[in-house]
């Protein structure tokens, strides 16, 4: 679930003269004439939020109707200032706080603010608190208990949160359709099991980086939360084929998983995922040494009408036969990294189509593209936006511009 960084919480300045006299005999003041629905009405034909924050500079009638019909808010603010807007944004359903990553020495929210929210935001749906460094156990804890109707909640980067707090957050908040909570390396299988047994809804899940992941908690996983559509499982070191197998068999409706650095898991898993997954359009995979030509060859049979993203970076036992079952059987892929698949040559490149929907091609570190492939490349790849070949010496600019790219294409290359 995207948090859109809309609104900064900023002192806002009616204007007192904003007035309007409207073309009556009695010179009558607009706002005498329309009612708060009235109001409402014009106020949803405003498409930008530029537009909606002007509306409410009108005057103070026009402001607290714009208050009260706004459902999302990005703000900075402690305890008092929360009050403050709760009195204000009487009707919010979303509140980002996400902090930037760069901001290592600002704790961002802290468990005092989330008491605070829990007692306020009655209507409350989702909140992203990424990277807000300050919040524990407890103070999640309070949050799902005084908000139960949370549906979406992005903890990522909370490096305190543990089990514990995933555990009161699926007891309390069993709608829950959506939580992130990618680099909480203190959450593990306990919290897969309790996400299991009482977020029967759960439908986005990132628990990237969670180094206490296993099979296990995958097993569990699946045998619960059977509506899962997105997954991130990126850097679960400790994840393999028996619960990746176990989720393809349980989540058919699985329309993106990250298995980055997954250096467990083979051949098997990943077939799985491709024959029991019918909707799968990203498969990320890089860094999953073990793979070999065949489990590609059954995504690109498996699924190749769907599939819009594949990422096989570091995959170094993929060669030629997997490129060419990707581009023969995989017609509207959009992304393609292989990266320092050191065994794809030129031979991949004559399987590409015309004309193709590839927007993204990373072949950085494949020594064996020549200008012969990069030819190839422009001929099938109209919309290509992005072509890396980094650290390719066989190409060069004269074979680039040879190609006939087109010019709104970005290409990276390595100077010689």
């Amino acid at each position: 679930m995207a948090f859109e960084r809309d609104y900064e919480l900023e002192p806002t300045q009616p204007d007192a003269a904003a007035k309007v006299s409207c073309k009556t005999g009695d010179n009558a003041c607009i706002n005498s004439i329309l009612t708060d629905d009235s109001l409402r009405a014009i106020l949803s034909k405003l498409d930008t939020q530029g537009e909606r924050d002007n509306y409410s500079l009108v005057c103070k009638r026009w402001l607290m109707v714009q208050s009260t019909e706004r459902r999302r808010l990005a703000a900075r603010a402690g305890p008092l200032m929360l009050q403050k807007i709760a009195a204000r944004f009487t009707n919010l359903i979303e509140l980002d706080f996400a902090q930037s990553t760069s901001r290592s020495f600002f704790p961002g929210v802290i468990d005092a603010d989330l008491e605070t929210i829990a007692k306020n935001f009655d209507n409350l749906e989702r909140i992203n608190l990424q990277e807000c460094k300050g919040i524990t156990d407890v103070g999640v804890g309070v949050l799902g208990k005084g908000i139960p109707g949370l549906r979406c909640v992005v903890l990522s980067g909370c490096r305190k949160v543990t089990d514990r707090a995933i555990e009161v957050l699926a007891n309390s908040c069993s709608r829950l359709i959506s939580l992130r909570v990618g680099g909480c390396k203190l959450v593990s299988d306990r919290a897969m099991e309790a996400l299991s047994s009482n977020c029967k809804e759960l439908e986005v899940l990132d628990v990237s980086g969670c180094i206490g992941v296993t099979d296990r908690g995958l097993r569990a996983l699946a045998r619960g939360c059977c509506k899962l559509q997105l997954l991130d499982l990126g850097k679960c070191v400790k994840v393999g084929d028996s619960g990746v197998a176990s989720l393809a068999a349980s989540c058919p409706a699985l329309k993106g998983i990250n298995l980055l650095d997954c250096s467990k898991l083979t051949d098997e898993s990943i077939a799985s995922l491709a024959r029991q997954c019918w909707s799968l359009e990203s498969l990320l995979l890089g860094g999953c040494r073990n793979l070999t030509d065949a489990s590609i060859q059954v995504v690109a049979k498996e699924r190749g009408q769907v599939l819009k993203h594949l990422q096989l970076d570091w995959c170094s036992e993929v060669t030629d036969e997997s490129l060419v079952a990707i581009f023969s059987g995989c017609d509207f892929l959009e992304r393609l990294d292989a990266q320092s698949c050191a065994k794809i040559t030129d031979l991949s490149l004559d399987a590409l189509r015309n004309p193709g929907f590839l927007r993204e091609l990373r072949l950085n570190h494949c020594p064996n593209i020549s200008n012969a492939g990069i030819v190839k490349i422009a001929e099938c790849c109209p919309r290509l936006e992005l072509l890396e070949l980094e650290q390719c010496f066989q190409v060069t600019w004269e074979g680039i511009e040879a190609g006939g790219f087109p010019s709104a294409c970005k290409i990276v290359l390595t100077k010689k």
